[in-house]
């Protein structure tokens, strides 16, 4: 375990940072420059390196933002739709934590959950740390996610890229 801890300091100190701007969405996030971004419509997703060819998923860090401009929804009615997905997706244990912090200077939620390898089709269950901020007119998720044997390997950079994440205000 403490070689573990040692790895993982050692991938968070010796890291170079990019910036990602998203100039329509209005926000920039840093992520480590040896992950891979991709875009699709309405989200952008940072990638880590596969550890192998018998890689079969990518821990990675995704931002997804959501329209809510023809259904205003607030923090509360955010948090209670996305726990309930939780809790109905990944049973009573789902759900591992839930805190209010800040993001970006607003009012935030984090969670963290576990979901089972039947949720995505997929060959075993899937770790989240997840931060959402609500404006008036859009959510802003911002989701790390990985394999229960990958999760803590790369949490600590995810985190400090999720928590890079600013609304850069008009």
């Amino acid at each position: 375990m403490l070689s573990l801890i040692a790895l993982s300091l050692s991938l968070l100190l010796d890291l170079t940072w990019l910036t990602h701007t998203d100039e329509l969405a209005q926000y920039t996030i840093a992520y480590p420059e040896t992950w891979e971004k991709t875009m699709t419509e309405g989200y952008v997703t940072f990638l880590t390196a596969a550890k192998d060819s018998n890689d079969t998923f990518r821990e990675n860090v995704n931002v997804l933002i959501q329209d809510l401009t023809q259904q205003p929804t607030s923090m509360e009615q955010y948090t209670q739709i996305t726990k309930d997905w939780i809790l109905e997706t990944g049973g009573p244990e789902g759900l591992i934590s839930e805190t209010n912090i800040q993001l970006s200077g607003l009012p935030a939620k984090e969670v963290m959950y576990k979901l089972p390898a039947t949720a995505f089709d997929f060959t075993e269950p899937l770790l989240f740390y997840q931060v959402w901020i609500i404006t008036p007119e859009k959510a802003f998720l911002l989701t790390y996610s990985g394999t229960i044997a990958e999760f803590d390997i790369h949490l600590e950079n995810a985190k400090k890229t999720i928590h890079s994440f600013k609304l850069n205000k008009p």
